[in-house]
């Protein structure tokens, strides 16, 4: 036994080293409820692991840690601390570690734990919230142009900050330098006294942040949405149970449910304060159904916005910013949610709203104003603040604020008032690029693959005329090509003469399984662009996301495929002689539903490429006439220089091809041509095996770069921070 590394009792930190001081912070054992006294975890020598389940050594009550998270090495020689693969990460004094020797004073930190690394133990300590944010000398500089100016004040815990500003003062560079989303290029951004920047990889599950779309598939219902935004932002090995309890404390915590009572657990008074504040008004509109079974799209504005708050709360940030929230909103709701954010600060967190509402700054602690080009106009209480500016109204104040003398004449106002934060920087900071953070995707991506799929199938399900409409398109547009009589139908007449209704009814065929598959996706990506780009900071693959609408896509458009082909067709049956023996309906099945399937591919990267969903008709029809001309039904394609090899990147022209090849279109066409000599025999119609299956390689290969292109630009919406595949 003497030889055993572990026998003896353990020396953590051997010749007297100490790195900091011995004794815990005297703020982590506050006289709060809701933290407790900071537990201690005895060291012991071997191994201790630590994580989420209720059988490790030291257990970590919160859904951002992993079930087996790390492990503790303690030793003779000291003590390591091993991360076992964890979904978010082991951090040590605020960096992201997998394995690391541990000093005395030393702090890691699992989701919102903290542990003290004392002689003979781990002190432990739950951050709530009760922190200060401070900005210090804060600039942002974008292309050779200062879009934000000297930015400096501090905020105390359970702070509700209102920032306003005209058009064009910097409201949303702010947004992204404070969240660290778009880090500014001067200056500090604190949270309890650690550098934002430095130590963001671990401090950025500590932010929530809600733009001004909603970040909501409306056809689920509260709870839907909520429990496949869970799956996203909790570890894979979270199970349902977790996930349905956390989600229901959240919406109790919002007043989005009936269910239960009490604060909601892990919250402390969190819970509880929101819960006083429920008014008897919104108790009984409540009272009628319960909200959290209602679709999103049957939401008020307020209620929708709440849900939008009630997704980032899942992971309980204690730093919470909302772009606009109240846009769009009337007075009544601008003040339900503006009452529900003052809550949620006076329930342990901080929060940071940008409006453009002057009706509830009342309910804010503190009000930043930014001026034109991002000069600070006044920070402090904003009750003061048109006495500051010495207008009797903010229509006044902003006639001033959005022009350039007028906003430069307030900032130095204010830079010379009482209320500036003098000698808070001694010299602004001039921070380097920041650099890409490793990747906090809580699941595979195979597992964020099936679950996309299956939030994506649902949304469809789940909105009724829409699904009615999928059904209907292929009824509708097979329809189309029996308005072109075709006597003899795919082969030749009896008189020996060309059949050249063949090829129109063929081309109308494919030219609707073309339109078909682009519009199933033109709106696909651009409806959720703001979907995507939150859950994009928070771990969302690319891949996985564009996986699942390739997959569910590819499903429907391939079904409907088939049918619009089995009615375009039926009675009018292909030739006997498909280029594969008694496969002639197979092979023509295949043709028009891969067409689709490889326009639908192409109609992503219109999607993927418009910024508005609005903006998608003009791209689809220049689209669909294009796939008319160069089918090379109505041109003779075969060598024209320049048209031929344009013709190549269109599915409709392989598509087409495959679908000639089987019907054996050459010879329907140049039978009897001695009178046309214009006919000309196209090679990718040859009626054999090789051919057929070269055009549809031709169409796997559209396919494939359309996938490519349609990732790269979504790519471009990635977080400057990290870009993960």
């Amino acid at each position: 036994m003497a030889d055993d590394p572990w026998s003896e009792r353990p020396t953590l930190f051997p010749d007297g080293q100490q790195v900091g001081p011995i004794l815990p912070p005297a703020d982590w054992d506050d006289a709060d409820d809701r933290d407790g006294p900071g537990r201690t975890h005895p060291l012991r020598m071997g191994r201790m692991s630590i994580g989420r389940g209720l059988s490790n050594d030291v257990v970590v009550n919160d859904l951002l840690a992993s079930r087996e998270h790390a492990e503790l090495l303690v030793g003779r020689g000291g003590a390591q601390i091993v991360d076992l693969g964890s979904a978010n990460g082991t951090f040590v004094n605020g960096q992201r570690v997998d394995r690391a020797v541990l000093s005395l004073g030393d702090v890691i930190a699992i989701g919102h734990h903290m542990f003290y690394v004392a002689e003979q133990h781990l002190t432990e300590h739950i951050e709530t919230g009760d922190v200060e944010f401070a900005v210090d000398g804060v600039s942002v500089d974008r292309d050779g142009n200062r879009l934000l100016h000297d930015l400096t004040f501090k905020l105390p815990a359970r702070s509700l900050l209102g920032v306003i500003g005209p058009s064009g003062a910097g409201k949303s560079t702010l947004l992204g330098a404070l969240t660290g989303f778009r880090p500014a290029n001067v200056g500090t951004v604190s949270y309890a006294g650690r550098d934002l920047y430095t130590e963001y990889d671990e401090l950025r599950r500590r932010i929530g942040y809600v733009p001004q779309d909603d970040i909501l598939h409306t056809s689920l219902t509260v709870r839907q949405a909520l429990d496949y935004g869970a799956k996203l932002r909790f570890p894979a090995d979270t199970t349902s149970d977790e996930r349905r309890r956390r989600i229901d404390e959240v919406l109790a915590e919002l007043s989005l449910t009936n269910r239960g009572s009490g604060a909601p657990a892990g919250l402390g008074a969190a819970g509880a304060t929101q819960l006083r504040f429920l008014d008897d008004d919104e108790a009984s509109a409540t009272s009628g159904g319960d909200l959290a079974d209602r679709q999103v799209a049957k939401l008020s504005g307020g209620q929708r916005k709440r849900t939008s708050v009630a997704l980032e709360l899942l992971t309980q940030p204690t730093l919470l910013f909302l772009d606009e929230p109240t846009s769009g909103l009337d007075p009544g709701l601008d003040k339900e949610v503006m009452e529900t954010l003052r809550r949620l600060a006076d329930g342990g967190r901080t929060v940071v709203v940008v409006t453009h509402s002057v009706a509830q700054l009342n309910l804010c602690d503190y009000l930043l104003v930014l001026a034109k080009g991002g000069h600070v106009a006044y920070f402090g209480p904003p009750q003061h603040a048109l006495e500051f500016f010495d207008e009797a109204d903010w229509a006044d104040a902003f006639r001033v604020l959005q022009t350039n003398k007028g906003a430069k004449a307030l900032a130095n106002r204010f830079r010379s008032s009482d209320l500036y934060m003098r000698g808070s920087a001694v010299v602004p900071i001039a921070r380097r690029e920041v650099q890409a953070l490793p990747s906090i995707r809580q699941q595979s991506v195979l597992s964020q693959l099936v679950t996309l799929s299956r939030r994506y199938m649902k949304v469809i399900a789940s909105d009724k005329s829409y699904l009615r409409l999928l059904i209907a398109y292929p009824i509708v547009l097979g329809a189309i090509p029996w308005t072109i009589k075709t006597s003899a139908k795919f082969g030749l007449p009896s008189d020996g003469k060309p059949n050249l209704d063949a090829p129109r009814a063929l081309l109308v065929l494919i030219l609707m399984a073309c339109f078909m598959g682009m519009s199933n996706a033109v709106r696909e990506l651009v409806k959720e662009r703001e979907i995507y780009r939150r859950e994009r900071s928070i771990g969302l693959s690319t891949t996985a996301y564009l996986g699942s609408k390739v997959v569910v896509l590819t499903l429907i458009t391939g079904l409907q495929g088939a049918l619009l082909t089995a009615i375009a067709l039926v009675t009018r049956f292909p030739p006997e002689g498909a280029v594969f023996k008694h496969a002639a309906w197979a092979e023509m099945l295949i043709a028009v539903g891969l067409t689709a399937v490889v326009s639908t591919m192409v109609g992503l990267i219109v999607s993927a490429v418009v910024d508005n969903a609005d903006k998608t008709m003009p791209p689809l029809v220049v689209l669909t006439i294009s796939q008319l001309v160069f089918t090379g039904a109505l041109l003779v394609l075969p060598g024209a220089k320049g048209l031929e090899q344009l013709s190549w990147l269109f599915p409709g022209r392989w598509g087409y091809a495959a679908a000639a090849s089987t019907s054996d279109l050459n010879t329907i066409q140049l039978s009897g041509t001695d009178a046309n000599p214009a006919v000309k025999v196209d090679p990718l119609w040859k009626h054999t095996a090789s051919a057929y299956a070269g055009d549809l390689v031709g169409l796997l290969i559209i396919g494939f770069v359309a996938l490519i292109v349609t990732a790269l630009l979504l790519r471009r919406l990635d977080p400057r921070r990290a870009r993960n595949r």
